[in-house]
Parts: C-alpha cells; structure tokens; sequence
C-alpha cells in the first residue's frame, strides 16, 4: 500500500504586509503571491499524485479574510476532487461561531476538523489522521497529555501546534506539546502547523514536521520556503520538504567606508542587485561603516533611485561618520563637553541597541553643532 500526502500550512491568505513601510499598492500584490502560492502548491499535489492535502492552520487570517478570498479557497478545493483537502484551524483561523470554514458549503472532498479535542477521521482503509481545531485565537491547550492512537492502522496527526523546546523569539506558545509526547502518543507521523521555518525532527528518521510557511511573510523569514510530501508504505511514513516559495526576502549588509557621495551608495546597491539577481526579492539593505562625515544619506532619496530594482527596497542606515572622538573629546568646547559626556554613557550601555541610539545621537548632535542637516 503507497499514499501520498502534500502538506502545508501558515499560508495566511489576506495578510496586511504592513511592516517595512510597504505601500497599499505593494500590500496587495504580496497578497496576490499567496493566492498563486495556493495554486501552486494544488499543482504540485496533482504533479505528485498525492490522494489528500492537509493544512496544519492559519490559511487565512480571520481578521481580515474576505469573501473573494473564501470564495476562491472554495473553488480551487474543488477543482481537484477527489483529491482529498484535510485542515486543521489555527490561531489566525480558528474555528469560531462566525467563521468560513462554518459559513461556507464546502465540496464533498473537503473536511475541516472543528473540535479542541484531538478527533479521527479515516482517509482510507488503513490510515487515519487524528485533529483538532483552534477554537479561539489565544488556544493554549496540551493535547498530548495522556493522548494515545489506537493500535491498529497507522495513525497521523495533523494539528496547528508548538514544540515548546523550539518556540522561537517573540513566538506564542498555542497548543503546546513536547517531542516525548509525541513519541509516547503512538503516531506514526505528525504534521504540524504554525513554526514559518522547516523543520523534520528527529532529522534522520523524523516523527514529526513543520513545513513552515510555503511563502515568506517578512525579513526574519530569509531562505528557502517548503511544503512537505508524506509517503506511507505499508507501515512506514516517510517525508520530505519540496521547495515552493516563488519570492524571496533578503537582508544585505553593505559596507560604505569608501563612499565619497550618496551616488556611490547607491552605486553600490545597484551591483549587488545584479550580482545577486534580486528583480523578484523583496530586499532590506543595512548600510554599515564609517562613513565619510561629508557624505549625505538620504533614504528616502536612496529607496527612490534604486527600488525599481527589487520587488520592493527597504533601506536602514546603521553607518557612523568617522569623526574623531578621542581628538573631539580632548577640546574644551561644546563639541567638546558633549562628546565626552555621550561617550560617557556609551560606556554604560548593556544592551546593543541602547549602544546603537547613543551613537546615532552623538552623530546628530555633531552634525547639529556642524550646522548641518540632520
């Protein structure tokens, strides 16, 4: 017996992308990146000749979901029964009273899990997939505590949930669990949703896996984006991650010590689009170095000269103008009293990012004893 399952999750149809100043205009284009991204992946499941498609949550945010949006879920769903569609709510999707997947008539392929309890439901004679549902945004059950498959078939769980020994920074905790349980539960295999970065743990013979999401939603998630392709046969599940993402977010350092004008900063964005063919990259550039003190950064001239060479270009200036500080701090002037004070506090700073404000304010506050433009 062989059958496939494509998984994905986190797709968050509908997103605002309203970080890193992204116009209206932009917005609306990344969100019409995700609808292709669903298209693509059902092409991939055809491709494939998976028999079903699970989604471990957050296909949509709630919040802002429209009725196009559903509307189109819907019809491509349908257009490719009988493959089988199996989704699992998350947080950003949670199955609540006036939610879609409640409103909407579905296709007879499709079956949305609506309980906070761990549920079965048989995809064929010899598997099942155990789910549950997010039945609010902030879900903070473990259903994993004492939680067993039977023994017989082989039994797959599909959930939007947390590995809470990975939880990254600035990440909730939603239906956590922890690798031993999964392990002591009996499943075969478990496909989870809401972590944006792909993991297969354990890595040589995996018990569990987040595809993250299949397209990048920001900066902190550079690189490579998946789905997953499940194989059973017989009594074995394997996995592994497909590459999907058709858009990349990238962060460059760009050092400008050399630059004698804002032209030679951007000159030298310009050669880095090209060497790293970024037409189609959503790209944030971090200007580091010393900077020459006569040098002019002008962001929003910069963002204006440049960004036609990316899909979008955020630019954020982390450079210092050399100025001396020890020569400045031994004259016995203002210039003088100030830069030794600042340096002072500087001195005292714990946190990087204190130490960085400190430093852009010892830079504006010479440039304003210079009398030049801040």
């Amino acid at each position: 017996m062989m059958y496939r399952i494509l998984h994905f999750a986190d797709l968050h149809l509908d997103a605002s992308f309203a970080s890193a100043g992204m116009t209206p205009s932009v917005a609306r284009q990344r969100r019409g990146d995700l609808r292709t991204a669903l298209k693509r992946l059902i092409n991939k499941a055809k491709e494939l000749g998976v028999s079903a498609i699970t989604i471990g949550g957050d296909l949509y945010e709630y919040e802002r979901v429209s009725s196009d949006t559903i509307n189109f879920l819907k019809a491509q769903f349908e257009s490719i029964a009988p493959i089988l569609v199996i989704i699992a709510p998350g947080n950003h999707d949670p199955y609540l009273p006036g939610s879609p997947y409640r409103q909407i008539e579905w296709s007879s392929n499709v079956f949305i899990f609506s309980t906070p309890e761990l549920s079965p439901h048989e995809i064929s004679s010899e598997i099942t997939l155990w789910g549950a549902a997010h039945d609010s945004p902030s879900f903070r059950v473990n259903l994993f505590e004492r939680f067993k498959v039977p023994r017989s078939g082989i039994q797959i769980i599909l959930l939007h949930a947390s590995d809470i020994t990975r939880v990254p920074a600035g990440k909730d905790a939603h239906c956590p669990f922890t690798p031993k349980q999964i392990a002591q539960s009996g499943a075969k295999f478990s496909l989870f949703g809401h972590y944006h970065r792909a993991l297969l743990e354990p890595a040589l013979k995996p018990l569990y896996s987040y595809p993250g999401s299949p397209e990048p939603l920001g900066f902190d998630e550079e690189g490579t984006h998946y789905a997953l392709l499940a194989e059973v046969v017989d009594e074995h599940v394997s996995a592994e991650l497909i590459p999907v993402n058709a858009v990349e977010y990238r962060k460059m350092d760009i050092d400008i010590s050399n630059a004698l004008s804002v032209e030679d900063v951007k000159q030298a964005i310009r050669v880095k689009s090209i060497e790293g063919k970024l037409s189609n990259s959503f790209v944030r550039v971090l200007l580091k170095g010393d900077l020459h003190p006569d040098v002019e950064i002008d962001i929003e001239a910069i963002v204006r000269d440049c960004h036609e060479l990316f899909r979008f270009l955020d630019v954020e200036d982390y450079s210092c103008p050399a100025y001396d500080l020890d020569d400045i701090k031994q004259e016995a002037t203002v210039r003088g009293a100030f830069v030794r004070k600042m340096v002072d506090r500087l001195s005292i700073c714990e946190v990087e990012e204190d130490k960085r404000i400190v430093q852009q304010s010892i830079i504006y506050g010479l440039r304003a004893l210079d009398g030049r433009e801040i």
